[in-house]
């Protein structure tokens, strides 16, 4: 029984990790998600004001 208690200790330990890290990155996620639409959007903008500027192509 104390090989099964241990086995299972280990796996509850992995578990504890796993959680931490998932609640970590579900933090994390959601701010490198933002940061990255900003500078794509601040990317977009410079295009589109470049377009403006340039005369229309037809």
């Amino acid at each position: 029984m104390s090989n099964f208690d241990a086995g299972f200790g280990a796996l509850a330990g992995v578990f504890a990790i796993i959680s931490i890290v998932l609640a970590v990155w579900l933090f994390v996620a959601p701010l490198i998600m933002t940061i990255q639409l900003a500078g794509i959007n601040r990317k977009l903008k410079d295009m589109l004001a470049r377009g403006q500027a340039m005369p229309p192509r037809i």
